[in-house]
């Protein structure tokens, strides 16, 4: 089966989507389409990898200079990773690696120190196996098993998580909810507000949901995948898209709630 890599832009993105979404009257779509827009004019990459038979996505990476990254990365020099994602079906036939490569290769082009990205073994984000086994190492982690991957191809400082505990500094107390445009379909931000309200008026628990409205604000928010992330309490009860199930146990087990 041939699939073909096409560089989407705001121009040709219609035919081809985001985050295998293309539905216009999608409100998340559309979230993310104003987000994608703005991005590119900052030098977002979105390359999918497209299958003319089915007339669909196989696969998709998204990356960005971390100048202006949404991540919780300080990477000056860098092409940051946001996300890398290959359909089950495509799955263990190389396109992982074929797209990592035409991100290295454009790193090495722009100059650039190297490549980096989040990864795990733990959570739904991108598994650490794909770049280990492309020369990236890892330098540094943060719970729950959340790992800062860069590959470099000149000298330079490595990327860092930078002061965490100084990025929590200003979420000591109450709950923080953190969303964004960057990854509308995975977080499903509506919830925080339904949960905003069961907190305060259930619990009198004081809560806030975070809109992040640039690559500055994702940068520095203490939950490191940048555009998504609980606070309680003055900690990271979790870090990634995904992770609502539980939440109410881990405020209980924190005893933020009782």
């Amino acid at each position: 089966m041939t699939l073909e890599l096409v560089e989407v832009c705001p121009e040709n993105v219609e035919p081809y989507g985001l985050c295998f979404y293309k539905d216009p009257a999608n409100e998340k779509y559309q979230k993310k389409l104003e987000w994608f827009k703005n991005s590119y004019e900052q030098g977002l990459k979105y390359k999918v990898l497209f299958c003319p038979e089915k007339e669909s996505m196989a696969g998709f990476i998204e990356y960005i200079p971390g100048e202006y990254a949404w991540r919780g990365i300080e990477a000056e020099n860098y092409l940051i990773i946001h996300c890398l994602v290959i359909k089950k079906e495509y799955a263990g036939r190389g396109w992982g690696s074929f797209l990592l490569d035409h991100c290295i290769n454009e790193a090495r082009e722009q100059e650039k120190i190297g490549v980096a990205a989040i990864a795990s073994k733990k959570t739904w984000c991108c598994d650490q196996r794909i770049y280990l086994k492309n020369d990236f190492l890892v330098v540094e982690q943060t719970p729950p098993g959340l790992q800062l991957v860069a590959r470099k191809i000149r000298e330079g400082p490595d990327p860092t998580f930078g002061n965490l505990e100084e990025k929590m500094k200003p979420y000591q107390s109450g709950v923080y909810m953190f969303n964004s445009g960057q990854c509308p379909f995975m977080c499903r931000g509506e919830k925080f507000y339904r949960r905003k309200e069961e907190l305060e008026e259930n619990f009198g628990i004081q809560a806030e949901v975070i809109e992040l409205k640039s690559a500055e604000e994702a940068r520095t928010n203490p939950c490191v995948w940048g555009t998504y992330g609980v606070i309680a309490g003055g900690r990271v009860i979790n870090h990634v898209p995904g992770g609502h199930k539980g939440f109410f146990d881990k405020l209980y087990k924190l005893k933020i709630i009782e």
